[in-house]
């Protein structure tokens, strides 16, 4: 996140093909990632620089979301070589390790987790407080893959963040 309330989060996602065309430069995905937190105040002009840049191709194994303090996000993902922006028709956005274009059933890994999280939030009108979004992620993380859960709050540019193994301990960062 920087101090404009622009965040970016990052998924693993079997079955991105990044654009190998040349007509964008590519960056490797952390670089991708980090220019965009540096040079972009929302997500269209995050979309913007995208036009321009692209992950490199050794990076096929990421999808991400972007969203602004405004409310938009989007999710961008690499699908036959091309980068597909996707928008969701609610005010809320969920992403998790799976490709969403061209998978209507959301088949693949993360599937159970995307589901969890878009249940809760399709029964609570998109709302979800710091403390329940943590106990989300509790409940539907990767076991032996634990390592962090991080909950942005965009308009008041905060991040709390818990670190494995002391999940019960709850760090606060303000830009």
């Amino acid at each position: 996140m920087n101090e404009y309330g622009l965040a970016i989060v990052i998924f693993t996602a079997s079955g991105t093909e990044i654009e190998t065309d040349g007509k964008k430069i590519p960056l490797s995905n952390h670089s991708l990632y980090r220019a965009i937190i540096d040079r972009c105040k929302t997500v269209s002009e995050a979309l913007e620089f995208l036009e321009k840049y692209t992950m490199s191709p050794a990076d096929n194994c990421s999808h991400f979301q972007i969203a602004d303090a405004s409310g938009d996000s989007v999710i961008i993902e690499y699908v036959g070589g091309e980068m597909k922006v996707l928008r969701s028709d609610k005010p809320w956005q969920v992403c998790s390790n799976f490709l969403i274009y061209g998978n209507p059933e959301m088949e693949g890994f993360g599937k159970d987790r995307y589901l969890d999280y878009q249940e809760y939030l399709d029964a609570h009108d998109g709302i979800v407080d710091e403390d329940t979004a943590f106990r989300l992620l509790h409940e539907n993380h990767i076991p032996g893959d634990e390592n962090y859960s991080v909950v942005f709050n965009l308009t008041k540019r905060t991040a709390a963040v818990e670190f494995a193994p002391e999940f019960a301990v709850r760090h606060r960062y303000q830009l």
